[in-house]
């Protein structure tokens, strides 16, 4: 069944259209509790999360936990936290979308002499 059409979320997917012009891509998660929007991270955030994911003492879920909140667009923090509340995994799933964007999907090439 699809979703009716709002003005809310027309107005939505006009902010999702601009934020993927100005960042080159995004990642959308729609659930049921609500969207969330995100971007590539900063080179600083990804050193974060490469630190403490290898830090024994820091989880690696953590880590990822907290890129994917310093990458998020949409909507204001305290909302997300609401919706990573009730569905867990998300914020596992929005790092890693986030790490992906961040060039982890490109394949490279070693050349031996």
């Amino acid at each position: 069944m699809a979703e009716k059409t709002t003005a809310g979320s027309s107005e939505l997917d006009a902010k999702i259209e601009a934020w993927r012009k100005e960042h080159g891509e995004i990642a959308v998660f729609r659930t049921r509790h609500g969207v969330i929007v995100a971007r590539p991270a900063e080179q600083e955030a990804f050193e974060r999360f490469f630190d403490k994911a290898g830090n024994d003492k820091v989880s690696t879920a953590a880590a990822l936990r907290e890129l994917a909140f310093s990458a998020v667009l949409y909507p204001e923090h305290d909302k997300v936290v609401a919706i990573v509340q009730r569905l867990p995994a998300l914020a596992g799933k929005i790092g890693n979308a986030v790490v992906a964007m961040g060039g982890s999907d490109i394949e490279g090439e070693i050349l031996k002499v």
